[in-house]
Formats: C-alpha cells, sequence, structure tokens
C-alpha cells in the first residue's frame, strides 16, 4: 500500500486512482497531517461492483475516528476487512487493537 501525505497530493492522485483517508496523525512542527492510501487498480478490480459502498463505509469509519465513536469504528472496522483487496486490513487491525488497548479511537490521547 502506497500512503500519501497531506490532502493536496491526494487531491492530485484522485483524478486517477482510488485513495482513501488514514489517520490524521499530529506532527510537531507542522499541525495536522492527512494521511491517505493508494488503491492500486490490481486490488480492486474485482470489488468494483461494491467499491463505491466500501469506499462509502470506509468513509463512514474516519468519521467515527474523528469524533471518537469506538463502537462504531470497531463495528466498521470488522466489516471493512477483507474489501478493496485486503490492502487496508492491517490499518482495520491496527484501529481495532488502539481501541482494545487505549480505550479511543485516537492515534494520541489530546
Amino acid at each position: 500500500m502506497q500512503i500519501v501525505f497531506t490532502r493536496e497530493v491526494a487531491d492530485q492522485l484522485a483524478e486517477k486512482y482510488t485513495l482513501l483517508q488514514l489517520d490524521t496523525i499530529n506532527v510537531n512542527g507542522y499541525g495536522a497531517v492527512e494521511t491517505f492510501c493508494v488503491l492500486e487498480p490490481e486490488a480492486v478490480v474485482m470489488e468494483m461492483a461494491s467499491l463505491a459502498e466500501n469506499s462509502k463505509l470506509h468513509k463512514q469509519l474516519i468519521e467515527a475516528i474523528a469524533m471518537d465513536d469506538c463502537a462504531s469504528a470497531t463495528g466498521l472496522c470488522t466489516r471493512l476487512k477483507g474489501c478493496f483487496g485486503g490492502e487496508l486490513d492491517s490499518f482495520y487491525d491496527i484501529v481495532i487493537e488502539r481501541i482494545a488497548t487505549t480505550n479511543t479511537t485516537k492515534l494520541q490521547k489530546t
């Protein structure tokens, strides 16, 4: 999986590729940095019929993470595992583990 930092670069790549937002990371000296993954066409070719629906669910997950809604985030991660050719399964596992160990969806408690 390729990771893109900043929305500006993601917006440029979105013209040719499917991108999904991941975490927003607070970086000292830079503030909040949004991260995105680039889905290679080969990873999703067999899922074209469900790509829009799965992308919508992934967006709901990112919103649940932003709202620190642990129950919704866990459910959505479980539902999305195996989607997108499995490319994001490690991300979903990390979010589930983060919630289980810290009781928050946030990458770092603020």
